[in-house]
């Protein structure tokens, strides 16, 4: 049985004015389609680029890499967004929900943070909105999708939630380098 991540084992901090903030972002649904070269599918996702993510209504969708896509949002709006797709030919749809865990982490000097633990460059020219990439973090593999929120620096990681207890606190111990 899975557990999510307890808000006490998520902190925000600030410094100088400046906050760096980790929540827990797990009530998203996440759902993994993949699609065959040539399927109506990825035609139809086609204006989404690897390393990219665009929102659509409530869903948020990231091109993970070729032929795959994660679809983040409130489940019934990706249940009906994954509704409208062409789902015909060699194609699946996996629900991970239960089994990946998010992070949101906003702030100013979350760019900060995510260089000291990630080999990722989270500049502003290299990592614009809406950029994503799967990459380790403290060891664990994740997918960080910047999505920035009222003009504020956010990253959303997702990863296995069997690491959630790990990587929040090794975040929580970077984050309290900057405060």
């Amino acid at each position: 049985m899975w557990e999510p991540i307890h808000r006490s084992q998520v902190r925000a901090s600030s410094t100088g004015g400046e906050a760096i903030r980790l929540t827990d972002a797990s009530d998203l649904a996440k759902v993994i389609i993949r699609g065959g070269p040539g399927t109506n599918l990825v035609t139809q996702l086609s204006g989404v680029p690897i390393g990219s993510s665009v929102v659509r209504g409530q869903v948020r969708i990231g091109h993970v890499r070729p032929d795959e896509w994660l679809y983040l949002g409130p489940k019934d709006a990706v249940a009906a967004a994954i509704a409208d797709l062409e789902l015909s030919g060699h194609t699946a749809v996996t629900d991970v929900t239960h089994g990946r865990a998010a992070l949101r982490l906003i702030g100013s000097r979350t760019r900060d943070l995510l260089e000291r633990v990630c080999s990722l460059d989270f500049s502003d020219a290299m990592f614009p909105d809406e950029a994503m990439a799967t990459a380790p973090i403290v060891g664990v593999r994740c997918d960080i999708i910047r999505d920035d929120v009222e003009r504020s620096r956010s990253f959303l990681v997702v990863f296995d939630r069997s690491y959630a207890e790990y990587l929040v606190g090794a975040l929580s111990e970077v984050q309290q380098e900057f405060v």
